[in-house]
């Protein structure tokens, strides 16, 4: 019970940091303004390619936009540009703390590191799961408003797959944040294996056993009714993987 409310007193001290340092703001906009613009563009880029075209006389034959254009900007929106921003955001929440000597100050006191670490990884899921809500809420108005169309299931299941891909990209960016002596190493390593999610995913069939693999369900699901669960249950050992080495690595952490 007392290492339980350890953790919620962490847990609560995370999100509070988060509130404080305006991430929490800056995170919520940032998938909101993506949940806002993917049913827009995927509307409106017809009519502005064809304004484009023809001044410079290209004729070019531009289907009509379908709700399955703006579904498809929003997947390509979270799984590439939101991500990059989380990374960016929070490639240095445990090697930042290092580098500053507060993590230090934390662990003087009867906290146990475990429940320090597990505080964190909750508290950035917590919070990557509100925003990809807000952000579906704010597609799914907009798609149903300027398309009059929304199949509703597809949708969630599509939102299921992205969000245990965005959780898995996080999940590892916390385990080099925790590895990692600086935050920029730390960014270094993340990026160079989502890099790397990308181009195994390319590899045809082999690419499902990828978490790339559950952006490429993502998009062909309304066609194919397939989620590829070699995709899922690989991106869960990956999440639960990334946790356990966190907390070994910084049980033996020592400050210099």
């Amino acid at each position: 019970m007392i290492s339980y409310m350890r953790f919620i007193v962490i847990f609560k001290k995370e999100l509070l940091e988060y509130s404080r340092s305006k991430k929490l703001v800056a995170v919520l906009l940032i998938f909101s303004f993506f949940g806002i613009v993917s049913p827009l563009t995927a509307y409106f880029l017809p009519d502005i390619m064809e304004h484009f075209t023809k001044s410079q006389n290209v004729n070019i034959d531009i289907p009509a936009p379908t709700y399955d254009d703006a579904v498809f900007q929003y997947i390509k929106n979270l799984s590439q540009m939101c991500v990059f921003i989380l990374i960016l955001m929070n490639m240095g929440i445990i090697s930042g703390e290092k580098e500053k000597g507060t993590a230090v100050f934390l662990l003087v006191k009867p906290v146990k590191r475990s429940s320090f670490i597990l505080a964190k990884f909750s508290a950035v899921f917590t919070i990557t799961v509100t925003s990809i809500c807000l952000s579906a809420l704010f597609t799914a108005f907009y798609t149903f408003l300027f398309f009059d169309t929304l199949n509703i299931f597809n949708f969630i299941v599509q939102n299921l797959l992205i969000t245990l891909y965005i959780l898995c990209v996080m999940s590892i960016t916390l385990m080099f944040s925790t590895i990692a002596r600086s935050q920029i190493l730390s960014g270094i390593l993340t990026f160079f294996m989502w890099i790397s999610f990308s181009i195994f995913a390319q590899f045809g069939e082999i690419g499902r056993y990828s978490p790339d693999g559950l952006i490429s369900a993502a998009f062909t699901f309304p066609t194919t009714g397939q989620i590829f669960p070699e995709s899922i249950v690989l991106t869960a050992l990956i999440i639960l993987l990334s946790i356990v080495v966190s907390l070994s690595v910084f049980e033996k952490w020592e400050p210099k």
